[in-house]
């Protein structure tokens, strides 16, 4: 994954501050270790609600952890 590059879009593209930037970038980082991936592709939202992991996490942290794959997917297409 391209951190630094993710996180300055998130501050510049998306208007994050930088404390919720590094939030998402740190989300983005527990969803590979959750998934076993090296990096978030389209597969990783399927592989992370089916991790035994993500079913015991509340509601709040799942959604936020698929927010974090779903702005990183979207950071791929736009670069």
């Amino acid at each position: 994954m391209r951190y630094g590059d993710f996180l300055s879009w998130l501050q510049e593209e998306r208007g994050m501050s930088e404390r919720s930037a590094r939030d998402v970038v740190s989300r983005s980082k527990r969803t590979l270790i959750i998934t076993g991936q090296n990096a978030v592709d389209s597969k990783s939202i399927d592989l992370l609600m089916n991790s035994g992991d993500f079913i015991e996490f509340s509601p709040y942290i799942k959604s936020q952890l698929k927010r974090a794959i779903t702005l990183y997917m979207e950071f791929l297409e736009m670069c």
